[in-house]
C-alpha cells in the first residue's frame, strides 16, 4: 500500500484509477482510500495574518503558540476567537499562564452543539478559572503594534478594543480537499466535503473511499448528512473502510463520540442532535455535575455529561441497539445505567 500527502497530489483520475503528484509521476491504484482530514479555517478579517496570530492544528501550532506566549514577560494578554472545542480547550491551558480573552459570536460557549444550558454553565467555569468571556460579538479587524510587525490588539464591531499579544482563532476546521478540485469526476459539497454512504464509498463510485473529516455521511438513525471532526470518529471510519475492501460489506454503525478536557474536567458526548426540543438535565449544572439528554419528542438525539461517567459511553451503545429510553422516561428518573445492553 502506497501513502501519498494530500498536498502531493494534483487530481485524481478516477475513470483511469490514477492519481497525479505535483512532481508530474502517476500513481495507479485498484482502491483509492481520501483520508486527507481538515486544515483550520481564517476569518478573511484585516490583520489575519500578522505575526502571533495561530491556527491550532497540529503539535507545531501548540509549540509556536507556546513559544510566543512564553516570550512575554509577565502574563500576556490571549485573545481566542471562537467559542467552541477548539477555541475553549485553548482556553482552559492558557489560562494558567495569560490573562485569556475569549470572543464568540454565539450567547454561550458551545451553543451550537451542546446548547445554552449546558454551555452556561461550561461558561460559568472557565470564568471561574479566569477567563474573560466576550459573548454575542464579532471581531472586526486585528490590529498591529506600532512595529506594524505583530498583533496589538483585536478590534470588534462596535468598537470595543482587546489589548492582544497572541491571537488564537478557533473558528473550526474546512476538509482538506483543494486536490480535488482538478478533477471535476468527483462532486464536492458546499462545505467541501465528499457525500459517501454507509459504507463510505465516495458518491458514484465503487472504489473511491472517503475517511474523516472530509466525510459526509447520512447518519444511520436519523439520515441526516453528518460530519464528524474528530480523530476518534476518523479512526472508526478508517476501520469501515477497510472491512469493506478486504472483505464483506459492512454498513458504518459507530455512534459519534467525543470528549474534550476544560480545566482539569472532562466532557463527554455521543450521538447527534442537531435539532432538538428539550435538555433533559439529571444531576446539577451548578455543582458540574450532571448528566444532559437532548431530545426530540420522545427520542433522545444525544447524550452529554460532565462527572457522570459511564453514563455517555453507556448510553452510546443504547442508541445503537436502539434500547436507549424515551424522553419521559428520563424525565421521572430513569437511569440508562440500569437498561441492560441485549439486544
Amino acid at each position: 500500500m502506497l501513502t501519498v500527502h494530500a498536498q502531493d497530489v494534483t487530481s485524481v483520475d478516477a475513470k483511469g484509477k490514477s492519481v497525479t503528484l505535483s512532481t508530474g509521476d502517476k500513481w495507479t491504484w485498484n482502491h483509492l482510500v481520501l483520508a486527507t482530514g481538515g486544515w483550520p479555517r481564517k476569518i478573511p478579517i484585516p490583520g489575519v495574518d500578522l505575526s502571533n496570530v495561530f491556527t491550532l492544528r497540529t503539535v507545531h501550532n501548540n509549540n509556536d503558540i507556546q513559544k510566543a506566549t512564553k516570550s512575554f514577560g509577565g502574563k500576556p494578554n490571549v485573545v481566542v476567537i471562537g467559542s467552541s472545542f477548539i477555541g475553549m480547550e485553548l482556553a482552559s491551558v492558557a489560562s494558567k499562564e495569560a490573562n485569556v480573552t475569549v470572543v464568540g459570536m454565539e450567547s454561550t460557549p458551545f451553543e451550537r452543539v451542546l446548547g445554552e444550558k449546558v454551555g452556561g454553565a461550561l461558561g460559568e467555569l472557565h470564568k471561574s478559572n479566569g477567563v474573560n468571556l466576550i459573548m454575542n460579538a464579532n471581531v472586526e479587524s486585528i490590529e498591529a503594534r506600532d512595529d506594524k510587525s505583530s498583533v496589538g490588539s483585536v478590534k470588534l464591531k462596535g468598537g470595543q478594543t482587546l489589548p492582544a499579544d497572541v491571537v488564537v482563532l478557533g473558528v473550526g476546521v474546512g476538509p482538506q480537499t483543494d486536490y480535488l478540485k482538478n478533477s471535476p469526476e468527483f462532486t464536492l459539497e458546499k462545505d467541501g466535503s465528499l457525500k459517501v454512504d454507509q459504507h463510505f464509498k465516495v458518491e458514484g463510485f465503487d472504489n473511491i473511499y472517503a475517511t474523516g473529516d472530509i466525510a459526509t455521511f447520512p447518519y444511520q438513525h436519523t439520515g441526516q448528512p453528518l460530519r464528524i471532526e474528530h480523530w476518534g470518529f476518523a479512526e472508526n471510519t478508517g476501520r469501515t473502510v477497510a472491512l469493506n475492501i478486504t472483505s464483506k460489506p459492512k454498513k458504518f454503525t459507530h455512534v459519534p463520540y467525543f470528549w474534550t478536557a476544560q480545566h482539569g474536567k472532562s466532557i463527554r458526548y455521543a450521538g447527534f442532535a442537531k435539532e432538538y426540543d428539550d435538555v433533559i438535565i439529571q444531576g446539577d449544572l451548578k455543582e458540574l455535575a450532571f448528566a444532559a439528554y437532548y431530545a426530540k419528542g420522545e427520542e433522545i438525539l444525544a447524550i452529554a455529561s460532565l462527572n457522570k461517567d459511564p453514563v455517555v459511553s453507556y448510553s452510546a451503545e443504547l442508541l445503537r441497539i436502539g434500547k436507549m429510553p424515551k424522553a419521559s422516561e428520563l424525565r421521572k428518573g430513569v437511569n440508562p445505567l440500569d437498561i441492560p445492553l441485549t439486544v
